[in-house]
């Protein structure tokens, strides 16, 4: 018991704390339109551990699956903005025929590392749902659950068989 405790708190003391970064813009639970010229990304900087981060646009597909871009490497913590151009990502997302679903599946990730080194933290920001890409599927809004279908299915047997 005493080692587990012991290396609970290693791990906690040994494990690097973010403070003071998080995204601020676009606003969490907004929709990030993909067909936009520009997309404005702000950070809250002050007092950062980390000089520097790469930056990442991720979520699920319709099938399942988590995919990840690149937006950009090496921004500067304090600068505290950066301006997105997500035709890039719209169209590698288009040439791998990826279908996105139409929840609040998508997020930026933040690596923060210094200059001198790749290793760091990670973050995310708060979820977002996207527009402006053909392929959202409305499937899932559209399919009925299976109680329901069997309820009609029984009903439709009930009236049938009394007829």
């Amino acid at each position: 018991m005493l080692t587990s405790l012991v290396f609970t708190a290693w791990m906690v003391l040994a494990a690097p704390v973010v403070t003071a970064f998080s995204f601020t813009t676009p606003t969490p639970g907004t929709a990030l339109n993909l067909s936009a010229p520009t997309i404005d990304i702000q950070w809250a900087p002050e007092n950062a551990q980390y000089s520097q981060f790469d930056l990442a646009f991720e979520g699920q597909s319709a099938k399942g699956t988590g995919f990840s871009y690149t937006i950009a490497q090496n921004l500067s913590v304090p600068e505290g903005h950066y301006t997105w151009h997500p035709s890039n990502v719209s169209a590698a997302l288009e040439n791998s025929k990826v279908t996105l679903t139409p929840g609040s599946n998508y997020y930026f990730k933040a690596e923060l590392h210094d200059s001198d080194s790749s290793a760091g933290a990670q973050l995310s920001s708060g979820n977002y749902a996207v527009t402006g890409y053909q392929h959202i599927s409305a499937a899932l809004h559209l399919q009925p659950h299976l109680g329901a279908a069997l309820l009609v299915v029984a009903s439709l047997s009930i009236a049938l068989s009394g007829c």
